[in-house]
């Protein structure tokens, strides 16, 4: 079965030839990025060595702005370029038996290909969010190629009926591998189940009269489970939660939520801190959402450009709607387009 390996402590970081201990989140703009227009832009360099794994292995970044290359034992595994979203890449054939060390470079200087360039908010360097080993990895499991955890569920209504269209994408040789979908309410009572082929890529799930999720009223959230088996063992397992809701605008009439109307009342959240930079923890996401509920809010714009998984899960925990972006913005450029299309 995966496992997942915090690898937030213990890096050298290296800024212009010095060199000092950190933790990550870290953040190498915390205080100039905060003080003035003339903050650090360039290149800087986060290394430490891993802990042993067993068999297929990823690393998992939650985000490095803006370029970021990762180079496991001096080999380079892999590049990513865009500031805000989470990367991973195999790094199973990089590793030796001994020992093993990372070095992930990051660079928050302006590139002509890269989203974006100009805005009235600080781009911030570092390894930001937290840093992850996925390992022991069976043969056959759902992707980390694809979206968050290889699956994609979304509850929709037809009618007077309401389904869960699953999307699904796997790794590895299927044969003799059967794949179950198990829903399960806030309690953690099973509501409905459907068994597959593990090499299906679309199931849907029928739902009778489940409780809506209803904003800040009643934010009820569903988990979909998500197995492979086989020879009546499970070999992997993801999770990821689910609300049943209808979201419609009319032009005249405003928002409305499950057929009801619904006055937004919102507001826009930036991911940074006073000296943190946007080298956010846990702990500074949920205070965020207590003050905009305190606020007396019931949505948020997350400006302007992909924020943390878990604000997004605490927003659907708290009832909050949620206007989400990517950073394309102020300066636009046709060199710019692919890349704007893979932060989308």
């Amino acid at each position: 079965m995966r496992e997942r390996i915090l690898l937030n402590d213990g890096w050298d970081f290296t800024k212009q030839g010095q060199t000092q201990k950190v933790n990550l989140p870290h953040c190498f703009n915390a205080v100039d990025g905060q003080e003035g227009a003339d903050y650090y832009r360039g290149r800087c360099e986060y290394t430490r060595t891993l802990p042993k794994t067993e068999g297929t292995t990823y690393i998992e970044v939650g985000a490095a702005n803006s370029v970021a290359e990762v180079f496991v034992n001096s080999e380079k595994a892999g590049e990513h370029r865009g500031g805000y979203s989470m990367f991973r890449f195999d790094i199973t054939d990089y590793l030796k038996e001994d020992s093993n060390t990372v070095k992930i470079t990051v660079d928050n200087s302006d590139f002509e290909d890269i989203y974006p360039s100009m805005a009235d908010f600080t781009f911030y360097g570092g390894i930001y969010r937290a840093v992850y080993l996925i390992t022991g990895l069976p043969e056959c499991r759902f992707t980390l190629d694809w979206g968050r955890c290889g699956i994609a569920a979304i509850p929709q209504k037809e009618g007077e009926d309401w389904k869960v269209k699953i999307s699904v994408r796997t790794d590895g040789n299927t044969d003799g591998v059967s794949a179950r979908y198990t829903l399960l309410d806030g309690k953690g009572e099973t509501v409905a189940e459907e068994t597959c082929p593990a090499n299906e890529k679309n199931i849907s799930i029928a739902v009778k009269n489940p409780r809506l999720w209803n904003g800040i009223k009643d934010p009820y959230l569903y988990t979909l489970k998500a197995r492979l088996i086989k020879n009546d063992e499970v070999i992997d397992e993801v999770c990821t939660e689910i609300g049943f809701r209808t979201v419609e605008f009319d032009s005249e009439k405003g928002c409305f939520l499950n057929g009801e109307y619904i006055k937004l009342k919102g507001v826009s959240r930036h991911q940074d801190r006073y000296h943190m930079g946007n080298a956010l923890t846990a702990k500074e996401h949920e205070e965020d959402v207590s003050l905009i509920l305190e606020a007396g809010a019931n949505s948020v714009r997350l400006a302007h450009y992909q924020q943390d998984d878990y604000f997004y899960s605490l927003c659907d925990r708290a009832g909050l709607l949620v206007w989400a972006e990517v950073p394309v913005i102020s300066r636009f450029s046709e060199k710019k387009q692919a890349n704007a299309k893979s932060q989308l």
